[in-house]
């Protein structure tokens, strides 16, 4: 069953003032063996040293980043980078975050794994990932924490996406290419200030590996948009606040 709905997708052009970064974490910028945070102005969450750069597996290139986790480690986790200069404009409102992730096992698996879009460094506009239950979930103070109906396979490199609209504090969000849904992102600035590879959890042992990173930024919208055709698939609390918003257009 196909479930009518609006969403936005991406024009081709991009203003003048728009920016981008991608990294495989490859060398040698990305000494193999090396600690992530402290390199290439990448910092600890938690203020611990995470990360290290592997070479297996990987799955684009010759390197990747591990993250694995401790019991012992602070209940947020994880390595962010810091963006100067990302400010979105009215015409200009869209930047999208994707990556490549693989999930590894743990006998305590974490609340989540994933990618945050931070408005400073404790604030998470935006936060796209995985739960303990391997269900793709969405997290913001604004929205709470939304497990949708969606498995997720560990041991395995699945791609995410997410398109965040700065001017509508929207998200839309993508899972290998497909498309899923859209959630309210937390109200701020309209400025990208970090990225971070993000982890919540309370004595988990579990980890993930970090390939394909690319941020781009002031992408312009086009309408009109197409109808995704795997609506389906979401949990209850993401059709409410879909219904809530198409109800409000009308």
């Amino acid at each position: 069953m196909k479930f009518a709905f609006t969403s936005t997708i991406l024009a081709a052009a991009c203003f003048a003032g728009a920016q981008s970064l991608s990294t495989g974490f490859e060398g040698p910028s990305y000494g193999l063996g090396n600690t992530l945070t402290g390199t290439n102005g990448w910092d600890s969450i938690s203020g611990a040293n995470v990360g290290v750069i592997v070479n297996d597996p990987v799955k684009e290139g010759t390197q990747a980043v591990k993250l694995v986790r401790s019991g012992s480690d602070a209940a947020t986790y994880g390595a962010y980078l810091t963006h100067s200069g990302w400010i979105t404009d009215p015409a200009h409102p869209i930047v999208t975050i994707e990556w490549d992730m693989n999930l590894l096992d743990g006998l305590v698996k974490s609340e989540m794994w994933g990618m945050s879009a931070m408005w400073g460094t404790s604030n998470e506009r935006f936060t796209l990932g995985v739960n303990a239950s391997n269900k793709l979930t969405v997290r913001n103070a604004w929205i709470g924490t939304v497990q949708t109906n969606i498995a997720v396979a560990r041991g395995v490199w699945n791609h995410y996406r997410m398109d965040l609209n700065y001017e509508t504090d929207w998200a839309g969000v993508y899972l290998n290419n497909n498309y899923v849904g859209e959630w309210k992102m937390l109200r701020g600035l309209n400025e990208l200030s970090n990225t971070a590879l993000f982890n919540r959890g309370f004595d988990a042992n579990d980890g993930a590996i970090y390939d394909g990173l690319s941020i781009r930024g002031g992408i312009s919208v086009e309408q009109p948009v197409p109808e995704p055709a795997s609506m389906a698939a979401l949990g209850l609390g993401a059709m409410a606040l879909i219904r809530r918003r198409r109800a409000a257009k009308r």
